[in-house]
């Protein structure tokens, strides 16, 4: 969006035990928690410029400490068109910079067994 919109850190796949969530929210949340693979393709344009539209992808590297760790435990990734990004759905942390331009995105999720983690 133009506003600024962003996703906070996340995981794509839901890990978290019925016992934690609920019965309700677990069952709402039946498709996140096969989740495996996560693939994004950008659809915006080949120059995009993330300094000025934002909306780039960090992603914490594995064993970072925690969502709220400082810059160096992230790489971004600029949204332009034609790049893919595959990365596992229930162990990279992620979110989506701040946004300052429509960014266009398609995103599949590959499923799998929760118990393959």
């Amino acid at each position: 969006g133009d506003d600024g919109e962003h996703y906070v850190s996340h995981l794509d796949a839901c890990l978290t035990s019925v016992w934690e969530m609920g019965l309700q929210s677990y069952m709402q949340s039946r498709d996140a928690r096969g989740r495996v693979l996560t693939c994004i393709l950008y659809l915006n344009p080949s120059d995009w410029d993330v300094e000025t539209s934002g909306g780039a992808l960090s992603y914490q590297h594995v064993g970072g400490a925690d969502a709220d760790a400082d810059a160096s435990t992230w790489t971004s990734i600029s949204p332009r068109g034609g790049t893919m990004v595959i990365f596992d759905s229930r162990r990279i942390v992620h979110r989506v910079e701040p946004c300052y331009s429509t960014r266009h995105a398609l995103t599949c999720w590959i499923m799998g067994q929760v118990d393959d983690v």
